[in-house]
């Protein structure tokens, strides 16, 4: 859970237009937090972005939650640069075209470790088709949805994250065989790079 709470915050902090990463928590932790369980999301330049992590044993029994494990995160705004002005781009011309990934990941790792591997294995791709913005202003590769299925379909500690992944041929309307090929491409190198990871490799769904 610790792991989900920092991911919503990096992924809304991407929606605001600002690239960031989970870091180690800072010396004092905020009132609100369990020791030891809790950390922080910093901007490129070091600067603490979010908090998050689990609350404090002694606020959920002032607000019999006793029993739960309740997760908590927070965005500094007062902290934030002033984001970029947002100007107005012409549309493409031709459409694109997005293909879904349903992984099970393990503890340990980010969905946006996982986003940011996909983009970088986008390199070994051929021609004029590329990863990029969906038709609708999308970025290249999307975190969907994260969820903890109750079928017991997935082993214990791992859950489901979702990624839509947006391909564009230049100039070109993309065809369906290239939009596959190249997925099938892309995937390959991120499960290649898991492999032998200590936290456990992923696994397609």
């Amino acid at each position: 859970m610790l792991r989900e709470a920092g991911d919503i915050c990096v992924q809304l902090l991407a929606r605001l237009g600002f690239d960031t990463k989970t870091a180690a928590p800072e010396a004092t932790a905020p009132a609100w937090a369990h020791p030891g369980l809790w950390a922080t999301v910093r901007m490129k330049g070091g600067e603490v972005a979010a908090r998050f992590g689990e609350i404090h044993p002694d606020l959920r029994r002032d607000h019999d939650l006793d029993g739960w494990t309740v997760a908590y995160g927070e965005v500094d705004l007062s902290s934030l640069p002033a984001a970029a002005t947002r100007t107005a781009r012409p549309l493409p011309k031709t459409p694109g075209t997005a293909r879904d990934l349903s992984l099970a990941v393990p503890r340990g790792i980010h969905a946006a470790e996982i986003r940011d591997v996909l983009q970088a294995s986008a390199a070994c791709l051929e021609g004029d088709v590329a990863l990029g913005e969906g038709d609708g202003g999308e970025p290249p590769v999307e975190v969907v949805e994260e969820y903890h299925p109750e079928d017991g379909s997935l082993a214990a500690g791992t859950r489901s994250v979702l990624f839509r992944l947006h391909y564009r041929a230049a100039g070109r309307t993309i065809r369906d065989d290239e939009a596959d090929a190249c997925h099938e491409k892309i995937v390959a190198a991120l499960l290649a790079a898991f492999e032998e990871d200590h936290r456990g490799p992923l696994r397609r769904r």
